[in-house]
């Protein structure tokens, strides 16, 4: 059966205005329709609140016995925190329910579609199935894995650099995509660093949006050597703060734990794989906490720890329109790194936009890029693999050559860390930008449409610190710089 598709842009825009505080539940928007007319509209307000569809029922201007509903995510048939919807659509009356994506959870995972066809109701899947499927990355592969989904962000110049030679990393970005930066903390649970960066940088780690939540920080410290001074640390009461270390940390370190509680950090000891903390146990630990999404601003080590055990989901970009050169200079992804070209870990780009100043904004998802699905029908959902780096491993260089490579090559400085995360390391580029009190520029922002704007479905947002992340290009072609159709 036919469906309206500007309905369903209409759930997906509302469902898009739980950001930030439906974890770990998913993003949902629900629209209900009587002859072409919308009578009714909702989306998941905040974690435990009602969902969509039960919003889009308690906000009918009439009845909507024989009216049809558009939501972006598959009806609950079960009890949770809330009743099931399934049970409110069938007692409404409604005809037709027309459906973005399959909900995973073993919970329902077919059995909304199922319970309402077995009622009588025409069920429509795949409406506009990828565009509502993006809406919920976190939570499909969190409720498939119970391990977060793990974004790698960072900013570099466009010779790949995230810090001068002498360390310098402020800021490599403009303003724009600082803002853009704090926009996306918003819809992370959790932000990620290594010790290098809090010790380099002293970050805050916050978010200084009023209206935006403030991320749960994770230091990654296998050997708890965190100053009890740093501002992370300084601030742990007001914002949940988790400091990572190894279960082998020293006696000596073990005296600074109770010194780290009190100031209100949470401190967890974490089993070690190749001298640091294993981040797959860490990735479990999280899941265990309903800690859904993690953006990981650490440096070019840990980026690379990431990356070799399979746990990064996707990479955000910020190309700036700078070049800083040196050997010695240091770029987003550090570690051994791979031999041959074609051990590369492949991704692919999903979105990309050229933000005011000229930077580049681009995302990725780490994998190679599936297929158009062509049974949109109830299918059972699987969690879907992670490319790891496999790295062929190189020939044996001629008797000699390591010691006259050696000889030749220059000398780099750096302080280095006990857990293999320098010092030296800043973070993957502006690591602490959009975080220091003297860098709060007044730009514009805008958000999904709630229906009282007009058909560009953007309005201004009054914030404390107002940020632009309107789209230059409509359809995302970075080189359309004016916006052509």
């Amino acid at each position: 059966m036919a469906y309206d598709a500007k309905f369903m842009e209409r759930a997906i825009k509302l469902a898009k205005l739980g950001i930030g505080r439906v974890d770990p539940n998913p993003l949902v928007g629900a629209v209900i329709v009587r002859d072409g007319k919308i009578i009714g509209e909702g989306y998941h307000t905040g974690y435990g609140m009602p969902h969509a569809e039960r919003e889009a029922i308690n906000s009918l201007t009439e009845s909507a016995r024989g009216a049809e509903m558009y939501v972006t995510l598959e009806p609950c048939a079960h009890t949770g925190k809330q009743p099931p919807c399934t049970a409110a659509i069938l007692d409404q009356g409604i005809r037709t329910v027309y459906v973005g994506s399959m909900d995973p959870n073993p919970k329902v995972n077919g059995r909304g579609i199922w319970t309402l066809r077995q009622h009588g109701v025409e069920v429509v899947t795949g409406c506009m199935k990828k565009e509502c499927d993006a809406l919920n990355p976190m939570y499909f592969h969190y409720i498939t894995t119970k391990r977060p989904y793990v974004t790698l962000k960072y900013a570099m110049t466009i010779d790949g650099k995230i810090a001068t030679t002498t360390g310098a990393s402020r800021y490599i970005s403009g303003d724009f995509a600082r803002g853009r930066v704090r926009g996306l903390r918003n819809q992370y649970p959790a932000i990620m660093v290594g010790i290098g960066t809090v010790l380099a940088d002293d970050p805050m780690l916050d978010n200084r949006r009023q209206k935006d939540r403030t991320p749960t920080r994770i230091i990654c410290d296998t050997h708890l050597q965190i100053p009890l001074d740093s501002k992370v640390v300084q601030t742990a009461s007001k914002i949940e703060t988790f400091i990572v270390a190894s279960e082998r940390i020293s006696e000596e370190a073990k005296e600074n734990i109770p010194k780290l509680e009190e100031a209100g950090a949470h401190v967890l000891l974490i089993p070690e794989k190749d001298g640091h903390i294993d981040l797959e146990v860490l990735m479990e630990k999280m899941g265990e906490m309903e800690i859904n999404g993690i953006m990981s601003e650490g440096g070019g080590n840990l980026s690379w720890s990431l990356l070799r055990d399979g746990l990064v989901n996707e990479v955000v970009v910020f190309t700036a329109p700078k070049i800083f050169g040196g050997i010695t200079a240091m770029t987003p992804v550090e570690g051994e790194g791979v031999n041959f070209v074609e051990d590369a870990l492949p991704l692919y780009l999903v979105e990309s936009e050229i933000l005011p100043g000229g930077d580049i904004y681009a995302r990725y998802i780490v994998g190679e890029e599936p297929e158009e699905e062509e049974n949109m029908d109830i299918e059972t959902a699987e969690p879907r693999p992670i490319a790891k780096i496999q790295s062929t491993p190189a020939p044996q260089p001629p008797e000699g050559f390591q010691e006259q490579a050696a000889a030749a090559a220059p000398v780099k400085e750096e302080k280095a860390t006990s857990d293999g995360w320098t010092e030296a390391d800043p973070g993957t580029g502006d690591s602490s930008d959009g975080w220091d009190e003297a860098d709060d520029i007044p730009v514009q922002e805008t958000t999904p449409s709630d229906g009282t704007e007009d058909d560009a479905g953007t309005r201004p947002v009054e914030l404390e610190s107002r940020i632009v992340t309107e789209v230059l290009s409509a359809d995302l072609n970075p080189f359309n710089i004016e916006g052509r159709d």
